[in-house]
């Protein structure tokens, strides 16, 4: 009996599981249509004054190790799944800009 119970929990876990990740699909298909993401501003603001970027991703500890590699964030490049809020997806696109650039000092009275 034990065994029939638990078969049947697996199956309205995997039942529940279906249905969030539909409620998050449409939510998040919701926010697509919802918000300006055809607006690229935020991308033509983050891009001025670019100089250069590292020829290497890699950055390294003194001991050698890998500190950090840049190129972990390539999947950002893509389209948002489905399941990722898209909104924060294009944040972290933004974020992920790894470049020198040249700022500008103006002050106005």
């Amino acid at each position: 009996m034990w065994f029939f119970t638990f078969l049947l929990s697996c199956n309205s876990e995997q039942s529940t599981t279906t249905i969030t990740s539909q409620s998050v699909e449409a939510t998040h298909q919701q926010i697509l249509e919802e918000l300006p993401f055809e607006d690229t501003r935020d991308f033509e603001r983050a891009d001025q004054g670019f100089i250069a970027t590292r020829k290497d991703p890699v950055i390294k500890n003194p001991d050698g190790s890998v500190a950090m590699d840049l190129s972990w964030f390539d999947f950002l490049k893509e389209d948002a799944p489905a399941t990722v809020n898209p909104s924060l997806w294009r944040q972290s696109q933004l974020n992920s800009k790894h470049e020198f650039r040249r700022y500008r000092n103006e002050f106005t009275a």
